[in-house]
């Protein structure tokens, strides 16, 4: 991580993290409500402020049924979510921990997983899209800069929140469960990922083939997500494992007619810029940002694949 990033995450870090000997603590400080969720390493609960009113998501793990190796990695996820702030990541406000438990007290989300939405809906408007996107890649390449790599990016891991400024704006993404992420330091060679994980329909084609591997894979991710936004459907699809593997490795794109037919030449070219089977002719989350999709500005970044 730069200097930068490191001064930015000590000040960051400063989220409450109190030892408790029991959940009364917690129970006189919050009304537990429904299960919402379940995240990688926990359960979720919408939970509201007895003091306040404000709604959160609280996350919780059983230390004991979990052992060792899932409390060290919902150790870590606590770790970056104490050092990071964007408006399009979830908020961790604070966390408690009991002898047999750990607590997280998070944003809440109303809007639900914005893969529901998009089963709901069969797929989006290409602007609703464009705008979500927007905001994705904002949150991935501010995650980047801090050394951060997600490594689970999906249509479930991005929730939906209200824009704090305007009341009717819909589709204000949060990006949420960093039980899979990590902080990469540096870009060596010898800083290169090489752990097989994440989500087979979202991963990339250098994890599948166990290959070392950089954040560039949170790009093929959002890729991914791009393409299933715009048409409702995966662009790699199998009825096997072993057959979805060979068809990632391929990574060949096709926009079927009529689903892509209505759909911009700008928007598939983004799409195709970032699922680049090559990691290193993929976009960077900064460049995807500089994409003519996005901005609206010709060629920000090359000449259009078309």
């Amino acid at each position: 991580m730069t200097t930068a990033a490191n001064s930015q995450a000590e000040k960051l870090d400063d989220v409450p993290h109190l030892r408790l000997d029991s959940e009364s603590v917690l129970e006189n400080a919050y009304q537990i409500g429904e299960k919402i969720g379940q995240g990688s390493f926990g359960k979720v609960y919408k939970v509201t402020d007895k003091k306040t009113g404000e709604r959160w998501a609280m996350k919780c793990i059983s230390k004991q049924k979990s052992g060792n190796a899932p409390i060290h990695l919902f150790e870590r996820e606590v770790a970056i979510l104490k050092r990071v702030r964007h408006e399009n990541i979830i908020m961790l406000k604070e966390v408690y921990e009991t002898h047999d438990k750990v607590f997280l007290i998070m944003e809440y989300c109303s809007g639900g997983e914005l893969g529901k939405q998009l089963s709901a809906a069969v797929k989006f408007d290409e602007a609703v899209v464009k705008n979500v996107m927007t905001s994705l890649v904002s949150a991935i390449s501010y995650l980047h800069k801090c050394g951060v790599v997600h490594r689970d990016l999906k249509l479930s891991n991005i929730l939906l929140s209200k824009e704090p400024k305007i009341e009717d704006k819909n589709f204000f993404i949060k990006v949420t469960d960093f039980g899979l992420s990590v902080v990469k330091e540096g870009v060596r060679p010898e800083n290169m990922l090489n752990s097989f994980c994440g989500t087979l329909n979202y991963m990339a084609p250098e994890i599948a083939e166990n290959k070392n591997y950089s954040q560039q894979c949170d790009v093929w991710a959002m890729g991914i997500i791009t393409y299933q936004l715009l048409c409702s459907y995966p662009p790699f699809y199998a009825n096997d494992e072993k057959e979805l593997i060979k068809k990632i490795k391929i990574g060949k794109i096709v926009f079927s007619s009529p689903d892509w037919d209505s759909i911009s030449s700008e928007a598939k070219d983004f799409v195709k810029k970032l699922l680049h089977v090559d990691p290193s002719h993929r976009l960077t989350a900064p460049e995807a940002s500089q994409h003519t999709w996005l901005t609206g500005i010709k060629d920000t970044v090359g000449v259009l694949c078309f």
